[in-house]
């Protein structure tokens, strides 16, 4: 452990030394022998966000593995149990500023293997559940407008901007634990810290593997550490290992990140994790996620149709808000994340009531066009069975009252 004023300066000079491109990030703390905490915090936040935000295009492939392992050992050496049926998928992640396209596909027997053995279990009639640890499913957006697209229900929703959307959780960068959009990355959550909003428990370096590396531990509150990060400042701050712990202190799970490779403009790019969930019994195994870049381009800016996502005919496109089908694609549909709006509302033209319901749930806040519509096409649906009523009534007292007499015997 080091004192505090010389852990910052020390920050401060590894990473003026490492990266000239962060230099600017650090006169203030180079000037200063005693800087705030607030300011500490805010510098290692800045120089991780920094190499974070020096992608703001880029294109690759990854493939992902999913098995158990025995112990945390063989976890870590990607020895998974023997006769575990270990999956694997591939994934596509294109972004140029506010567009992106993620895109897994997953082995098909993965799911075809739990549905029989979910049918095994399950009663003669109804339904029943289908649980996986992945499945083939995709996110498109456009900043504004989202598409979420997954196979196994044959279903993709459309938000619109006013709505949030489920985000991107494994990427090379995240280590499946950073959240959706990587929000609970170590750069965010030191600015989190900076204004408050969470609690930096302490800032010191750990030799790790041979490297000196910047080690926090942060959390929710003062009473507990939620999760650490070492971060390597030879290489953009990118983290090397992470852990998330329990309010009580015990670990749930822990990241590896490793084949850190240098890009053009002193950019580091994370090529492999692996990310392990510990169990919090004896007697379960340790579930292992691996991800491995196969390929990748951060040079040249991905052209418009590379964002392109291919939705298969027969696929229900739902509306979140209002549950209901809006639409089936009668075949396979390209999509770009600026054609999304257009999909929603071709879909929504098709089916006239269904647009009335949809802007009636959104709450728009000019004339209520859905609800008059909904009343309009309800009164003339009453109006038409209540004259039909009225005829049909009116029928049958007419012809009783032509009737003939009866016969008198």
């Amino acid at each position: 452990m080091i004192t505090h004023a010389r852990l910052v300066l020390t920050v401060a000079c590894i990473v003026a030394i490492s990266s000239t491109s962060l230099r600017p990030l650090f006169p203030t703390l180079l000037a200063e022998s005693v800087p705030t905490d607030e300011k500490q915090l805010r510098a290692v936040a800045e120089a991780s966000l920094s190499n974070r935000h020096a992608f703001p295009f880029l294109e690759c492939k990854c493939t992902c593995r999913v098995g158990h392992a025995d112990s945390i050992e063989k976890a870590v050496r990607s020895e998974f149990k023997p006769g575990d049926s270990v999956q694997t998928s591939v994934i596509r992640w294109v972004t140029d500023k506010d567009w992106v396209l993620f895109e897994e596909v997953c082995d098909p027997g993965v799911l075809k293997e739990a549905e029989e053995k979910a049918r095994k279990s399950a009663p003669k009639e109804g339904t029943f559940p289908v649980k996986v640890s992945m499945a083939t499913h995709a996110n498109l957006t456009d900043g504004s407008w989202k598409l979420k697209y997954i196979q196994g229900m044959e279903a993709a929703n459309i938000f619109d901007p006013n709505h949030s959307a489920p985000g991107v959780t494994t990427t090379p960068f995240s280590g499946n634990m950073m959240g959706q959009n990587e929000v609970r990355s170590p750069g965010n959550l030191l600015k989190d810290c900076a204004s408050g909003k969470q609690v930096c428990h302490t800032i010191t370096t750990e030799n790790l593997d041979g490297r000196q590396l910047i080690l926090v531990a942060l959390g929710e509150s003062r009473e507990a550490v939620t999760c650490r990060f070492w971060l390597d400042p030879d290489r953009g701050f990118v983290p090397i290992r992470g852990s998330v712990f329990a309010s009580t202190g015990e670990e749930l799970h822990r990241t590896y990140w490793s084949d850190i490779r240098k890009c053009s403009g002193d950019r580091w790019f994370p090529c492999h994790w692996l990310a392990i969930s510990i169990p919090r019994r004896a007697d379960a195994g340790f579930s292992v996620r691996e991800l491995t870049v196969t390929s990748f381009e951060a040079d040249k800016r991905p052209t418009p149709d590379a964002f392109r996502l291919t939705i298969p005919g027969g696929t229900q496109i739902i509306d979140p808000h209002t549950k209901y089908a809006l639409f089936h694609l009668k075949t396979d549909e390209s999509v770009r994340p600026d054609e999304i709006k257009k999909l929603h509302d071709r879909c929504l033209l098709t089916v006239p009531v269904l647009r009335a319901l949809n802007e009636t749930a959104q709450g728009e806040n000019h004339w209520p066009f859905g609800t008059i519509t909904l009343i309009c096409a309800g009164s003339v649906f009453a109006l038409f069975g209540g004259a039909r009523w009225y005829k049909h009534r009116r029928f049958r007292s007419q012809a009783a009252n032509n009737a003939p007499p009866p016969a008198v015997p």
